[in-house]
């Protein structure tokens, strides 16, 4: 599909038909991302008009939490997570100085906001739908390993996007994206 076809299906939903309310949850500005998603849900429910709202910038655990409530007639969450999400300092664009000291507590941060989006997304309300993209960049090469030999710090990252990956596909909250 391209972008002109995805802007035309968007177009021709019927301005009377019921909503289909999805909050779309990233750290990034989504732009066309949210134009693709609309137009494939767009032909998914034909009979309802989808609306997509994006979440606040740089807060994607906030964005789940705080679309959480059941008044709010969320028909689906999509979450798009990328390495930035889970800390900033994994941001090719943050002015961070990448140390081996720091990549310890790299490791634990990512941890950590993992378990907070897993706790947000057991609150939703029952019967909301959950989509979950894991992080689809490559991490930033702050590793102190030669570029054909993969770090420790690299493999526990990508563990614990697994173990998370696990543990919400297990607890039949969300649907995971197949890369």
């Amino acid at each position: 599909m391209t972008i002109t076809e995805a802007l035309k299906i968007e177009k021709g939903a019927s301005r009377d038909a019921p909503v289909f309310s999805i909050c779309l949850a990233c750290g990034f500005t989504p732009l066309h991302l949210r134009t693709f998603l609309s137009a494939h849900l767009q032909q998914a429910v034909p009979d309802r008009r989808v609306q997509i709202n994006v979440g606040t910038y740089g807060d994607t655990a906030g964005t789940i939490e705080s679309s959480g409530t059941a008044s709010d007639g969320l028909d689906g969450l999509v979450v798009a997570l990328e390495w930035l999400d889970l800390d900033a300092r994994l941001d090719f664009r943050n002015s961070t100085v990448w140390a081996a000291e720091t990549a310890s507590d790299i490791v634990n941060e990512c941890r950590a906001k993992l378990d907070r989006i897993v706790v947000a997304l057991s609150r939703l309300p029952s019967g909301t739908r959950v989509s979950v993209s894991l992080p689809t960049l490559p991490l930033p090469p702050f590793f102190h390993t030669p570029g054909w030999q993969t770090s420790q710090v690299e493999l526990q990252l990508e563990r614990a996007v697994i173990e998370f990956a696990c543990q919400v596909a297990e607890s039949g909250r969300a649907n995971i994206v197949n890369p």
